[in-house]
Parts: structure tokens; sequence; C-alpha cells
């Protein structure tokens, strides 16, 4: 190896060393960057476990908005959460604080990154917030992704139309729904029946939904369908079936009896609270006019 090729190889190796360290020290300040932001998400959730709402709203979305940022170009850590988390997290919180809204718009952000339980966060949110516009973008959103999303996606539009006070229309989208139900619980890895062979949680909440509506909607036959379809899949000792038998009771115009159904019908999710308070209100337009 001749003079001018050995000192050619120390400079080569000088440089690839000298290159290695850099590399270390870039790593290490990056690691510590991450290190040194993931202390919002941890501040963000003791806030919360204390109660310190404001606090926690705070300090989790100063890690949702800053959270690309801090990954690039590349996590070393791995006891960063999953984005999604971060922003299911701020909703989670901004929800407990009664900040719908944001709530809703943190929901959101964390459905559109993939986590499916921030959709139905956000979907009972909007149901309290009457909003029947985002429901139905929502809802539009959903069934255009497809798969998995198509059931509730009907559930979106539905919301959207009763909010809307299109009950016949709200109908008509929770029994597209029990159509889509059998393909969903075979995506999602289920039989298409409960263990004693009747009817699933979800379809006996949609046959509820569907019939109850369109009692108050004035179409007694599909009210009576369903909530006949529903009574006879329910268990005798805990009845779920309340508010349909409140709905023909109101159809009946026996208000006394409605008042006494309800008092004693428990109710699961924004959908069912929002027929209750329907069946104590004025008849919804049929039309949704």
């Amino acid at each position: 190896m001749t003079r001018a090729t050995r000192r050619w190889f120390a400079r080569s190796v000088l440089a690839a060393l000298l290159l290695v360290h850099l590399g270390a020290f870039w790593a290490y300040g990056l690691y510590q960057q991450q290190f040194a932001f993931l202390a919002a998400w941890r501040e963000g959730q003791d806030a919360f476990r204390h109660g310190q709402l404001e606090d926690a709203a705070a300090r989790l979305r100063e890690f949702a908005d800053g959270y690309r940022r801090a990954i690039q170009p590349l996590l070393l850590r791995s006891d960063y959460p999953e984005e999604s988390q971060a922003w299911a997290a701020l909703g989670q919180v901004e929800q407990r604080r009664g900040q719908l809204r944001p709530a809703a718009d943190a929901y959101a952000r964390a459905g559109a990154l993939g986590s499916a339980a921030a959709w139905r966060e956000r979907q009972e949110l909007l149901w309290q917030l009457g909003d029947a516009r985002a429901l139905q973008q929502q809802g539009e959103q959903r069934l255009a992704r497809g798969g998995g999303e198509t059931l509730p996606a009907y559930q979106d539009l539905a919301a959207a139309a009763w909010c809307r006070g299109d009950a016949a229309s709200a109908v008509r989208y929770w029994e597209t729904a029990l159509q889509q139900l059998p393909a969903w619980l075979r995506q999602q890895g289920r039989p298409a029946r409960a263990a004693d062979g009747g009817l699933t949680d979800e379809a006996m909440n949609l046959h509820l939904l569907a019939g109850t509506a369109a009692w108050l909607a004035g179409d007694v036959a599909r009210g009576r369908h369903h909530c006949a379809l529903l009574a006879a899949a329910q268990d005798p000792e805990a009845r779920a079936d309340g508010l349909c038998r409140a709905a023909a009771a109101r159809a009946a115009g026996n208000t006394a009896a409605v008042a006494g159904i309800l008092a004693t019908t428990p109710l699961a999710g924004a959908a069912q609270a929002a027929l209750a308070a329907a069946l104590t209100a004025a008849t919804i337009s049929p039309s949704g006019r």
C-alpha cells in the first residue's frame, strides 16, 4: 500500500468516525428532545387523574398539536403513545370539562387516525349538540371508506336525520344498519347470533331505535314490527323494550303510561336519550318538516 493510499484510508476512517460521532450526538439530542416533549403527555395524564382538568387539557393539547413535529424525522422512543391516543385523551378531558365542541373536534382527529372508539364518542357528543350537519358529514365520510365503517356510518346518518326532525328517514337508516349488521359482525370476528341463539345486543338496540322512531313518525306498522321482534328476543326478567312500549302508549294517547314506563326504563346512549325526550315532547312530523 502506497503512502498516498494509506493517507487516503486514514482520512476516510477519520471522516467515518466523525460522521458516526456526529450521528450519535444528533440522535442523542433528538432522543432528549423527545423525552422532554413527552413530559407534556405525562403531566396532562397526571393532571387528569387529579381532577385538574384545565391543566390537563392545556398539556394534552400541547402534546397532540406538537406530536408530528416531535417525532420528525423519526421516533426514537418506545414509550410514546400513538397520535390517535393523544387526540382521544384530549377529547376525553374536554368532554369531562363540558367543552363538547372541542371534545368532538379532538375525537374527530383521533377517528381520522384510525380510532373507531373516537368516532363512537364523537357521535354521542354530536347527538347531544344536535349537530345534524356534522353527523351527516361524518356518516358520509365513513360510508365512503366502507369496510367496518359502513354500519356505524348508517347510524351517523340516522342520527343526522333525527336531529333534523326527520324521524321517517332516521327509521330507514336504522333499518339499513340492521341489514348491514351480519356483515359487520363477521368483520369483527363475531357470530351473527347471540350465545343463546337470539339477537345480538346491537340488533336489539337497532330494533329499539327503529321501532320507537317509527311510532313517533306515525308509522304504526313499522313500529309494531320492530318492537315485536325486540319483545320476542328480550330477557323477560330484564326487559329492553321500554322505549317501544312508551311509544305505543303515546300513540294510544295514554300519557300517564308513557311517564310510568320511562320512569323505570334505563337509557343507554344519546340516541335512546333523544328518543325518550321526544316521547315527552311534541310529536315529530313524519315528513321531517
